[in-house]
């Protein structure tokens, strides 16, 4: 298993994951990723309070910090 980091990113704040997860793959990592950022926009759909987590990023890193995966930005509404 791997450590693997999870930071927020809103426009040019970060957010940076001190505890991340362990998992087996890269592939793991990014699938948590799209599950999280699914999970922010289904909380913006049902809450326009939550309007702002739609265009969150996260990316993921290892634990020598280098980012190994960048996930894409959930597209905004029109």
């Amino acid at each position: 298993m791997k450590r693997y980091y999870f930071d927020l990113l809103d426009g040019d704040t970060l957010a940076v994951d001190d505890e991340g997860l362990d998992l087996k793959t890269l592939q793991d990592a990014t699938d948590e990723a799209e599950r999280a950022l699914a999970l922010f926009a289904s909380r913006a759909d049902q809450d326009r309070l939550n309007e702002h987590l739609r265009g969150w990023n996260i990316q993921v890193r290892d634990k020598k910090g280098r980012v190994t995966e960048v996930s894409r930005p959930i597209p905004t509404r029109h």
